[in-house]
């Protein structure tokens, strides 16, 4: 049934989306802070004191964004408290923490940025160097954006003289936009290719290693309307209110996705940010603030996985479905994203969603990750 829905679907070979539609890209380098590192920059480590690694980071801060000025790249960040890094696009720039993470919100047409989050009373486990691509043709330019990145990277490790096959890199892209944007009257445009990062890399001139692991998937947020309330009739007496609603949802969910042959994806309905991670097993837990979902992309048994807090209302649905080795075995995402949007348009219909009055946000991620050569 699946091979056969992306036969139908192959055989339209262009992808329209709205005008509108944002572009996200940027890439994360981490490695761990060594014992070796810290008294290579601070040699007189005094642990009585308020902030005793203050020195060592702003050392190493210091470093980097001098390898970022020699490449002219002005969109980076220096993270030393082991918080996740996302990245959100807005039309103003700030940045905002919580507990276990650091929301940087900008638009890359016009926001550039070079800050440095850390606490010097803190030893981080690992540092992070998050870079922001800027621009307005983000994906045309991604191939040369990660390349610059890499050569600050090279030119980091040797000025602070660590190994650069410890340093982690992941290359991140996303493309956001509303479902129903034609039903608002929004106009589309053909995008001209929408293939994996290693194919458009590869015809940008730029190998990547062969030893990479890489992710596609979709998260796509389903607004819980007043009228959905309705229809469902939650007892505000019950002990847990919002099963019955969370139960309804999961089922319209499962029907939707089985219908258009998706067999692997999550729906999250607990407050928790959904987190997508490349795992050779599929695992399913929760770590503080966020829900961790690991995939295999080569495996198509993952099956659907659905959670939610029965006693909590929230604002909106998350929704994740990855792309798995069958789907992506033409390097076409085309069918993989009709296919998303089919099932979506079908649970919108089962919610009883207004196309035209309500939206469903979805964010096609695109993940690459390996480790930098010596």
């Amino acid at each position: 049934m699946l091979m056969s829905i992306n036969r139908k679907l192959d055989a339209t070979d262009t992808l329209s989306l709205p005008e509108n539609t944002r572009q996200n890209h940027y890439l994360i380098a981490e490695f761990s802070l060594s014992a070796a590192l810290i008294n290579r920059y601070q040699e007189h480590l005094t642990l009585d004191v308020e902030q005793p690694y203050h020195e060592c980071y702003t050392s190493l801060a210091e470093q980097f964004f001098n390898c970022c000025k020699k490449f002219e790249l002005a969109n980076s960040q220096f993270i030393a408290n082991d918080k996740l890094a996302r990245v959100r696009y807005n039309q103003e720039m700030h940045q905002w923490q919580t507990c276990q993470q650091i929301l940087f919100y900008y638009n890359p047409s016009y926001h550039e940025l070079q800050k440095s989050f850390f606490d010097g009373s803190y030893k981080a486990k690992k540092i992070t160097l998050l870079f922001l691509a800027s621009g307005q043709a983000l994906r045309t330019n991604s191939a040369s954006f990660h390349q610059q990145v890499k050569q600050v990277l090279d030119e980091f490790a040797d000025c602070v003289d660590i190994d650069p096959s410890t340093i982690r890199l992941r290359d991140h892209q996303r493309l956001t936009y509303d479902l129903f944007a034609r039903n608002k009257g929004t106009q589309y445009r053909q995008l001209e290719s929408l293939q994996s990062i290693m194919a458009n890399y590869r015809s940008s001139g730029l190998e990547l290693p062969s030893q990479l692991s890489e992710m596609t998937y979709v998260v796509a947020t389903v607004p819980i309307t007043n009228h959905l309330l309705n229809i469902v009739e939650v007892d505000e007496m019950s002990e847990t209110p919002y099963n019955r609603l969370y139960s309804f949802i999961a089922n319209a969910f499962a029907m939707a996705v089985k219908h258009h042959s998706i067999n692997n994806g999550a729906m999250v309905a607990n407050g928790l940010v959904p987190l997508v991670r490349y795992c050779e097993r599929e695992t399913v837990y929760e770590h503080g603030e966020l829900q961790i979902l690991g995939y295999n992309p080569y495996s198509n048994n993952g099956g659907l996985t659905c959670r939610w807090e029965p006693t909590t209302l929230v604002d909106d649905i998350q929704i994740i479905l990855p792309l798995t080795n069958v789907q992506q075995q033409n390097q076409n995402y085309y069918p993989f994203i009709k296919q998303v949007e089919g099932a979506l348009k079908l649970l919108a219909t089962e919610l009883e969603i207004n196309p035209k009055g309500e939206s469903i946000i979805v964010r096609f991620h695109q993940h690459i990750a390996y480790s930098l050569s010596d």
